[in-house]
């Protein structure tokens, strides 16, 4: 009980170029702890990344992924977060050792219907937090049997109507009131989680789409309409089928960024709150997202789909006392699975690295463990691609990618950040191939295994407004 008080904090979907960049409210807090400008996600979506950092154990290994996760029918599985995936998880190994634990997460994924509130003492989902996005007005109903323009024209009004209220909070003051409120309560060392969901779509503009012109804000909503179901819109994209005009793309992205924007100042706010508590000094807070979000690049949208850097490469931010974190850049790259190895040694009071230590590999399941992909009609010829699993195995700029089918290629991330160019195959291809499969011999056995229980209705639900069923 000696040790500091542990805060994780996740800015879910985040890029880590567009998170405490220069000039940004979170540029100052980080000249003051250390950075990470090469952290690399263990997976490209929320479950397995997750997973990873509070097991520290890859998405293969935990298991909290693929058909763990939904059933024959494309319904939500429950809890795969049990067994030795439960004796591992951080909050109880904290919580086992004294420390007060808090949970509060604005992602229907990270929710207690999957077990992610083992462990603590106070757990609080804000799934139905904020405005409905969901498909559940009456007029959406009765729009599904009108004509397509009809159909299209409610959709504009109803979207319209919503933005005029909404803004871009998705939970995060009511989180931080919450914590606030909690860390109050007792001196005792604690470790928090917040998962918070500014940047995740659906991306929500200010108020009266401030910023906007005229004509801006009416594409903005146009745009906004015709995506309503994105995640559909972005398998559309995988498959070839979908695109955005440029002057769409940059509406998008300018919409994403007014949410990172968001998030940011309300992260300043969190470090102000714990500041005036008295309780910032001996807390490490460590801020990192999940995974990023593609805006484009490669023709893709939205995340889950790649193993491209938009979504593998994540902000990392750690700050607590100097001792046990360290201060300024680290230029290794390290993967997001370390931060529980790290978290548990400041818990103990003991300066943890977070570089260095073996191959920085991330997982992808196929995408046909996605219930939307079963449902498209024209996925099946490709389905032997479509399950594959996938890895990303980095050594210092290299990149090497390949599947279980054997397609493989390698990029320079020094030479070609935007890997638009395959290095082909010659020694350093032969040599990380054989590392990657020296890897992955080397891990343990799955830990989870589909689980059985009530279907709950109302996260199926909150999946669905996400567009993941």
């Amino acid at each position: 009980m000696n040790g500091p008080s542990l805060l994780l904090v996740v800015t879910d979907t985040t890029r880590a170029d567009l998170l405490a960049t220069h000039g940004s409210p979170l540029a100052a807090a980080a000249r003051q702890g250390r950075t990470y400008p090469r952290a690399t996600s263990t997976a490209p979506w929320t479950p397995p990344a997750h997973a990873s950092m509070l097991t520290g154990l890859a998405p293969s290994e935990h298991g909290v992924w693929r058909a763990n996760l939904f059933d024959e029918q494309g319904r939500p599985r429950p809890r795969p977060v049990q067994g030795e995936v439960a004796e591992r998880w951080l909050p109880a190994r904290l919580a086992a050792v004294g420390y007060r634990t808090l949970g509060v997460s604005a992602n229907p994924w990270v929710a207690p219907y999957f077990g992610f509130d083992h462990g603590f003492e106070r757990f609080e989902s804000l799934r139905a937090w904020g405005p409905r996005w969901a498909s559940r007005a009456v007029s959406a109903r009765v729009a599904r049997r009108l004509p397509t323009p009809v159909a299209r024209r409610l959709r504009r009004r109803r979207m319209a109507r919503r933005l005029r209220d909404a803004g871009p909070d998705a939970g995060t003051g009511h989180t931080l009131e919450t914590l606030s409120a909690w860390v109050a309560e007792s001196d005792r060392p604690f470790f928090a989680f917040l998962n918070l969901m500014e940047a995740h779509w659906p991306y929500r503009p200010p108020a009266g789409f401030d910023g906007f012109s005229a004509s801006e804000a009416r594409q903005a909503l146009d745009l906004l309409a015709r995506l309503g179901q994105f995640k559909r819109f972005t398998l559309e994209a995988y498959f070839g089928r979908a695109a955005l005009a440029a002057e769409e793309q940059a509406i998008l992205r300018r919409l994403y960024t007014g949410e990172v924007e968001y998030l940011e100042r309300r992260l300043a706010e969190l470090l102000e709150r714990l500041a005036d508590a008295g309780r910032l000094e001996r807390t490490v807070v460590v801020i990192v997202a999940d995974h990023g979000e593609q805006l484009g690049e490669h023709g893709l949208y939205g995340h889950g789909s790649s193993l491209y850097e938009p979504l593998l490469n994540v902000p990392l931010l750690v700050l607590g006392p100097k001792e046990l974190t360290g201060r300024g850049v680290e230029g290794a790259r390290v993967s997001t699975q370390r931060l529980y190895d790290a978290m548990l040694g400041w818990a103990g009071c003991e300066a943890v690295p977070l570089g260095g230590h073996g191959p920085v590999v991330a997982d992808r399941e196929g995408m046909w463990y996605q219930p939307v992909v079963q449902r498209m009609p024209d996925a099946e010829p490709r389905k032997a691609d479509l399950q594959a699993t996938s890895w990303a195995l980095y050594d210092g700029d290299w990149k090497y990618v390949r599947d279980e089918l054997g397609h493989e290629a390698l990029y320079d991330l020094g030479a070609d950040p935007a890997e638009t160019r395959d290095a082909g195959s010659g020694g350093p291809q032969d040599a990380m191939r054989r590392r990657l499969a020296e890897t992955l011999a080397a891990r343990r056995p799955c830990l989870s295994t589909p689980g059985a229980g009530e279907h709950d209705a109302q996260i199926e639900s909150e999946l669905r407004a996400l567009g993941y069923l």
